[in-house]
């Protein structure tokens, strides 16, 4: 997953965020990166967290899409499901349940 997050950046991004973190860890006198830094400018964790909804947020439509194709593939192959509710509306409730706790 981090991986596959930081890949949405250019490496010299990660790079300075990871130095400025590793500066931050070292000598707490620094600047810290998880703050926000004033003058309508966001802190690293706010960048670093809206990046990831960014992420997670095509990450589950890509599943949603593949689910539906897989839907309609048996659809077309007159495969009937065997549930009242399909695998894709299944997972989406799911989901939906743990985000509630």
């Amino acid at each position: 997953m981090f991986a596959q997050f930081t890949a949405k950046f250019a490496p010299e991004v990660v790079d300075r965020w990871a130095a400025m973190i590793d500066a931050w860890e070292t000598d707490h006198q620094k600047p810290n990166p998880y703050e926000d830094v004033g003058k309508g400018r966001l802190s690293l964790l706010v960048l670093i967290y809206l990046a990831l909804i960014l992420v997670l947020a095509s990450t589950m439509a890509q599943v949603r899409l593949e689910l539906a194709e897989e839907e309609l593939d048996k659809a077309k192959r007159g495969s009937a499901p065997n549930h009242d509710i399909l695998p894709n509306v299944f997972l989406q409730l799911g989901l939906e349940l743990e985000e509630q706790q």
